[in-house]
C-alpha cells in the first residue's frame, strides 16, 4: 500500500512504521494524527502508538485521533461487513481518552461527528456532544 501511495503521490513522503518506533525525530511535528487506525492495532499496543505520536510532536503541538464510534449501530454494521476491518476491535471515546493520559497526553477535547451522509454542517456542529456520530475525534497535547 505504501508503494502504491508513493506512485500516486510522488510529491509526498512516506515511511513505514515498524510497530515499535515511528521513523521520525523527537518533536519533529506540530501535529501528529491517526485517522481510523487504532482499531487495527492490538489493544495492548495502542498506548505505545499514542506515546510514539506524542514523542514526535513538539511540546505544545497537537495529537489528534479520529476513530469509528462503536456506539453508532450503523458504524458497527459497516465495520462488521468490511473485509478490511476483519478481526478489529473498536474502541470508545472514553477508552481513547484513558489511553491518551496513559501515553502522557493531556486531553484537550473530544467531539462526535458524521451524523448524516449529507452535508448538514450547521446541524453537525450542534450535535458534537451527542455520542451517536459515526466517528469521533480526540485532541490532545503533551503534558
Amino acid at each position: 500500500m505504501v508503494e502504491r501511495a508513493r506512485e500516486a503521490n510522488p510529491e509526498a513522503s512516506y515511511r513505514v512504521y515498524d510497530g515499535r518506533r515511528l521513523p521520525y525525530s523527537d518533536g519533529e511535528f506540530d501535529l501528529a494524527f491517526a485517522v481510523c487506525v487504532l482499531h487495527h492495532v492490538d489493544p495492548p499496543d495502542r498506548r505505545a502508538l499514542l506515546a510514539e505520536m506524542a514523542r514526535v510532536t513538539r511540546p505544545g503541538g497537537l495529537t489528534l485521533v479520529f476513530e469509528h464510534n462503536p456506539l453508532n449501530p450503523l458504524t458497527r454494521r459497516v465495520v462488521r461487513d468490511c473485509a478490511f476491518d476483519e478481526g478489529v476491535e473498536l474502541l470508545g471515546r472514553r477508552e481513547l481518552e484513558r489511553l491518551y493520559r496513559g501515553a502522557g497526553l493531556e486531553v484537550l477535547g473530544a467531539e462526535y461527528l458524521l451524523f448524516s451522509p449529507w452535508r448538514m454542517d450547521v446541524l453537525e456542529r450542534r450535535l458534537t456532544w451527542l455520542p451517536l456520530g459515526a466517528q469521533y475525534v480526540v485532541a490532545g497535547t503533551k503534558t
